[in-house]
């Protein structure tokens, strides 16, 4: 897991107490703001980062993410009929999708 802004954050927190999540995003674009982190704390930072594991590679067999809403209603339905059938919302819409594509 990469780390994120509020953990370094967090750490730089223990040596300047008022540091907040917003400085800390302020400081990442200096350019954009002006706002620039001390020496103590961006070396704090630098052995933070350091020490933080690097991110997973993202393994997954489909890559590509399909995002949306639907009513309350519709989604019990769905999820009941899934249940019923025993597949996935993954297996449904790669099934829907498919059949969509091939029908022009």
């Amino acid at each position: 897991m990469a780390v994120r802004d509020r953990e370094v954050a967090a750490v730089i927190r223990q040596t300047f107490p008022k540091h907040t999540n917003g400085a800390y995003s302020m400081a990442k674009r200096t350019s954009e703001t002006g706002v620039m982190l001390c020496p103590e704390a961006e070396r704090i930072r630098k052995e933070f980062l350091a020490q933080a594991k690097p991110k997973k590679p993202e393994n997954r067999r489909f890559k590509f993410r399909i995002y949306g809403r639907i009513p309350d209603e519709l989604a019990v339905r769905i999820q009941t009929k899934l249940a019923e059938k025993k597949l996935t919302m993954q297996d449904l819409l790669l099934e829907l999708l498919t059949k969509w594509m091939e029908d022009g």
